[in-house]
């Protein structure tokens, strides 16, 4: 597939969009921000970074391109800061289907239906769950938290159509082996032993290794299901029939990963939410992962220190392990080289040990065998499989990492968007400059979990943050809702819990409407007194 058609598309929408475009980068490099996301349409943004080696970009697909090409951008004399355009959704899609049926249709292998109603498309789902017993699911994420979310629309096709999950071709798949039976994914070496197939497929750079498996998949007579794709094949008659659902793809731009999941599978059925296990917290033993994608979400040493000096105050016995993250990175090997230092100095050395792991399904024993039962995190991965396993985990979360006047970037790089609604999962908001202050407050919470005190009704504010994408008054059930939470935190006593996570402030640069409503549910749906509810 040739993406380079698409840049001088792309460097035309850039044109005619100079003025502003030139305004909103004069306004950030005066700013002291270091990230700006903003979307001027829902297939064209820009992304503004604050950076050393920087540059400026013309991206074909997003977030990873499928093609980038270097330009000079006329008009910015910042030299540190990098503007990156991109083209992304719908001219993309359209071109990559158009492609598949253009190289299928060579050998005339299949007829191609166009579904109107959402209704027929999930009829057709079902008849052809109903051929099977079993499944295998093709995980198409690089990033191995972002598989464990995939599990979701997993557990949903189990439990809806009464499916068992037979394999997981997965490029994380050493990470995946304590609990599924995984495989690479390679379509050169697929040995489907089921006669269903579920593919996702949810961002634009998964379709080039989408497409040949596709092919394979046909090739060994399976049927298919591509999620993120709106694309079903069936086989009848000797022939191959491929679906397509006439809407246009969702892509994850104002919502939770969540909600954005159960928006995948809403084509094919009506989502349901499946219940998670939760861990007793009978004896607080830790495991702390201080290392995230980026060295700006790392939690800081001090912090950690601290930390865990207090923990052993008031628990002794505790077991806390400290992941020493990778060796090769030079930011964990001081940080890690570092904090030995500290500990030693607290006399603290014996009381914690440093690990380091090479997968997930190391750290899973880990887990099971010192009975752990509290995780701090600050990537993702981490906290999905903590998620996972049913562990209570405080979920760490770089105010400086997003655009708080970007809805995207509000979804893609805040708690609103990669937090998961579980009552598991903890968001804990902080930045580099100031975070202190947050370990007396992380202290009483993990009393308060431990003790089981809570006592607390959130059903109330649970029915009422339920009804906000709803309604058509926003404002006013809004308000609603925030007079049900300040009411219920003053009565609790618990006001401080805003200090670690405020649903009120996370979205104070973002007006409330139709495109909004969905990231102000997120913040409401993830409040911490929500989650103690559910934990109690």
């Amino acid at each position: 597939m040739e993406w380079s058609e698409y840049l001088p598309i792309l460097q035309k929408i850039v044109d005619r969009n100079s003025l502003k475009i030139k305004q909103d980068i004069s306004k950030f490099i005066n700013s002291k921000k270091i990230y700006r996301n903003i979307s001027y349409s829902d297939f064209f943004s820009l992304i503004l970074i604050r950076e050393k080696d920087a540059d400026t970009t013309l991206n074909v697909g997003y977030p990873f391109p499928m093609l980038s090409k270097k330009i000079k951008y006329q008009g910015v004399t910042d030299k540190q800061v990098s503007i990156k355009f991109f083209l992304r959704g719908k001219p993309i899609r359209e071109k990559q289907r158009i492609n598949l049926i253009s190289e299928l249709g060579e050998n005339n292998l299949f007829e191609f239906i166009e579904v109107k109603k959402m209704k027929d498309f999930r009829n057709l789902t079902k008849k052809i769950c109903k051929k099977y017993d079993s499944f295998d699911y093709f995980d198409p994420y690089t990033f191995v938290g972002d598989s464990f979310i995939g599990m979701y629309l997993v557990d949903n096709f189990k439990e809806i159509f009464g499916l068992k999950l037979k394999k997981v071709y997965s490029n994380s798949s050493p990470h995946l082996a304590f609990s599924f039976d995984s495989s690479k994914f390679n379509s050169n070496k697929i040995e489907s032993c089921s006669g269903l197939c579920i593919v996702g497929d949810f961002i634009d750079m998964h379709w080039n290794r989408t497409v040949p498996l596709i092919k394979k998949l046909l090739k060994k007579n399976k049927s298919i299901i591509i999620l993120g794709r709106n694309l079903v094949t069936e086989r009848e008659n000797g022939g191959v029939k491929i679906y397509h659902l006439s809407f246009e793809d969702h892509l994850l731009r104002n919502q939770n990963i969540e909600d954005y999941m159960k928006s995948i599978i809403r084509p094919h059925l009506i989502p349901k939410e499946i219940p998670q296990k939760v861990r007793k917290m009978d004896k607080l033993n830790i495991l702390i992962n201080p290392f995230g994608s980026e060295e700006i979400k790392t939690i800081p040493k001090d912090f950690i220190v601290s930390f865990t000096k207090n923990v052993l105050r008031f628990s002794p016995d505790s077991k806390i392990i400290i992941v020493k993250g990778f060796n090769f990175l030079e930011h964990h090997k001081n940080w890690v080289n570092e904090i030995k230092i500290e500990l030693d100095k607290e006399g603290l050395s014996s009381n914690i040990e440093l690990k380091s792991y090479n997968s997930l399904s190391d750290i899973v024993k880990d887990i099971e065998k010192d009975n752990i039962t509290l995780g701090l995190t600050s990537d993702t991965s981490i906290s999905h499989l903590f998620n996972f396993m049913g562990v209570i985990n405080l979920s760490f979360f770089n105010s400086d990492r997003w655009d708080n006047e970007s809805i995207q970037s509000l979804s893609s790089d805040s708690p609103l968007g990669f937090c998961r609604y579980y009552a598991t999962e903890i968001p804990i908001i902080f930045n580099h400059r100031d975070y202190n202050f947050l370990l007396k407050d992380i202290i009483n919470l993990i009393k308060l979990i431990k003790s089981k005190r809570v006592k607390l009704n959130a059903k109330k504010l649970e029915s009422l943050i339920l009804e906000l994408c709803n309604k058509k008054d926003l404002d006013k059930i809004n308000n609603s809702i925030k007079n049900v939470y300040l009411t219920e935190l003053n009565k609790t006593k618990l006001s401080w819990l805003n200090n670690l996570f405020n649903p009120m402030e996370i979205l104070d640069k973002i007006n409330l409407n139709d495109d909004s409503k969905f990231l102000f549910y997120s913040a409401w749906r993830l409040n911490i007194l929500n989650k103690l509810g559910e934990l109690k």
